[in-house]
């Protein structure tokens, strides 16, 4: 029989594709376009320069679904979170509910706040409490995507 870390560890991962496909998926509707961008990482070198552009990212809703979300964004190389729509919770509580969440555990990282900002393991995250996501600007706060996490 597999152990509960076991079945903890493959539900994640099947929540990690599923948020994944997801993801990939939201956006507008040039997002179904062949010639668009895919919401993959872009990569360039040159000349023994390069340069890599992370796909950014948004999250609006805080509970359960979007800190996981949270988490799973802040461990991909090829994402940057860029912004968090909270509805009406404070940044310091946002905080603490991302680090000790009662069913995935102690973050890994460090997390802290500054203003209006959450920062993850060094990255400063904008995040506001709009009841209506489209007075957030995600397109202005850098999110290319927004993973919609209130349940409504």
């Amino acid at each position: 029989t597999p152990s509960a870390h076991n079945l903890k560890f493959n539900q994640f991962e099947i929540m990690k594709l599923t948020v994944a496909a997801l993801v990939a998926t939201i956006g507008s509707a040039a997002a179904f376009s062949s010639s668009s961008f895919s919401g993959s990482a872009l990569k360039a070198s040159s000349n023994g320069a390069s340069m890599e552009m992370s796909t950014g990212m948004g999250v609006n809703g805080f509970g359960r679904i979007g800190r996981l979300v949270t988490r799973i964004i802040m461990e991909d190389e090829d994402c940057k979170l860029n912004a968090i729509n909270a509805g009406s919770a404070p940044t310091d509580y946002m905080a603490y509910q991302y680090k000790y969440d009662s069913i995935h555990g102690i973050a890994k990282g460090t997390v802290e706040i500054d203003g209006d900002f959450l920062i993850l393991n060094g990255e400063k995250i904008m995040t506001s409490r709009c009841r209506d996501p489209k007075e957030v600007g995600w397109g202005a706060l850098g999110a290319d995507y927004v993973c919609e996490s209130t349940g409504v």
